[in-house]
């Protein structure tokens, strides 16, 4: 199956998941990252494997959290909605909003 799909499978579940095959997932920390006037806030967060990251939607239009590289997605969230994911070695720390490419943010792998 390929891994985005796989991916967006275990979002849609309520997972969080390691997205790197071969990283280790560690017990971390839990990170917001809310969606509002078309920005991520914070636009910069520094994380660890094993943190999670959930994004909420709080603008009232669907937007994404989505790897520069795509090689992970929240998939698209709508109001109120939210997506977990864990952050993982290796990881695609530059991400946008598939939807509104002007979106972008980062994450800064401690």
């Amino acid at each position: 199956m390929h891994r985005r799909t796989l991916l967006k499978r275990l979002v849609a579940a309520g997972a969080a998941t390691g997205l790197a095959p071969s990283s280790r997932v560690l017990a971390g920390r839990a990170h917001r990252v809310e969606i509002k006037a078309f920005a991520f806030v914070p636009a910069r967060l520094k994380v660890a494997p094993g943190d999670e990251i959930t994004w909420i939607n709080r603008d009232v239009v669907p937007h994404t959290a989505t790897a520069a590289d795509e090689s992970w997605d929240t998939g698209t969230l709508d109001q109120g909605q939210s997506a977990t994911l864990t952050v993982s070695e290796g990881m695609q720390v530059r991400y946008l909003c598939a939807h509104h490419p002007s979106m972008v943010a980062e994450l800064v792998l401690d």
